[in-house]
Parts: structure tokens; C-alpha cells; sequence
């Protein structure tokens, strides 16, 4: 496994423990990282500038549950690639 650069060892995967319901809230664009999960599992790691319209596009993924947590636009790539090396989510191919 590839070393993870210096800006990974300071951030948390506590900010994990963060779900939201997707339904419950408003209308207006949710920007930030979600995660797909099947079975309890997280299978897949995204970003998105809209995660509500972003999820409906993986119908090609089976998942039965998603988390996400709000990030502002710059900060997307970097928190993807962290959780995607960390967790490393069966359906990334992306940083795994």
C-alpha cells in the first residue's frame, strides 16, 4: 500500500458518524462526500456539488443505505481521495 500523503494524517474518520437522511431535507444542492453502502458495507465513495441528484445516476450499483458528510467545494477532491485510500471501498478504482 502507497504511503498517504502528510494532509491525510490530520483528518478524522469520526466525521463518518455524521448520516443524514436524504429525504428529510430541503431541496437545495447538498455539496460533499457520500458514501454508498450495501449490507452494512461501504461499498463506494463519491464527491458531488449535488449528492441528491448524484446518487440517482448509480443505478448500476446495488446499495441500500448512503451517508454523507458537507464539505465546501475545495476541499472534495482531497476528502474523496482520503476516504477512498482509507476505507477502500470495493467499487473505487480510483486511489485504491
Amino acid at each position: 500500500m502507497k504511503e498517504k500523503p502528510e494532509y491525510m494524517a490530520s483528518m478524522d474518520l469520526a466525521d463518518l458518524k455524521s448520516k443524514y437522511n436524504l429525504e428529510s431535507l430541503n431541496d437545495d444542492p447538498i455539496i460533499g462526500i457520500y458514501f454508498l453502502i450495501h449490507n452494512g458495507e461501504i461499498i463506494y465513495v463519491g464527491q458531488s456539488k449535488d449528492i441528491r441528484n448524484r446518487i440517482t445516476q448509480h443505478r448500476d450499483k446495488s446499495f441500500d443505505d448512503v451517508f454523507f458528510i458537507r464539505y465546501i467545494k475545495d476541499e472534495l477532491t482531497i476528502k474523496e481521495e482520503f476516504f477512498v485510500q482509507s476505507l477502500t471501498p470495493l467499487l473505487n478504482k480510483t486511489w485504491n
